[in-house]
């Protein structure tokens, strides 16, 4: 009796790591092609795929790591490209009263923005791909 209680109990915990596996497979699948879907668009349509990837789930540890570094690296890339949009503006505007100094500061907090951006980045490559690895 005591063997079959034990042969039960095993097949219950090997069948509840299985299912847990193919979730986290699940799951690193469905963040790891929101990130290749954002990282691949151009600029101008990152926006909404990073609110895609911001509302994607995840429950695991290390997915979530990936996820929240990701999110962070495009949230500063899309910052640091609003501050060279807004320079442009104040370069092209026809007032007077452009403030060069003003512009001056928005292009190197830019600068600054997607450095911090690329590093981000960099770190959020590296854990796809070892996401990738992990959950094949």
């Amino acid at each position: 009796m005591t063997r079959v209680v034990t042969s039960l109990f095993a097949a219950l915990v090997i069948g509840c790591s299985g299912a847990r596996d193919q979730q986290r497979r699940a799951e690193a699948g469905r963040l790891g092609r929101a990130i290749d879907v954002l990282r691949e668009a151009p600029n101008s349509d990152k926006r909404p795929l990073l609110r895609a990837l911001e509302s994607e789930p995840c429950t695991a540890p290390d997915l979530c790591t990936l996820k929240q570094t990701c999110v962070e690296a495009y949230t500063r890339h899309l910052h640091a490209l609003d501050g060279v949009q807004a320079s442009r503006r104040a370069l092209e505007s026809p007032e007077p009263e452009t403030d060069s100094r003003r512009v001056a500061e928005l292009v190197t907090a830019s600068e600054r923005e997607l450095a911090a951006a690329r590093k981000i980045g960099e770190r959020c490559t590296e854990l796809r791909g070892e996401a990738q690895r992990r959950y094949p």
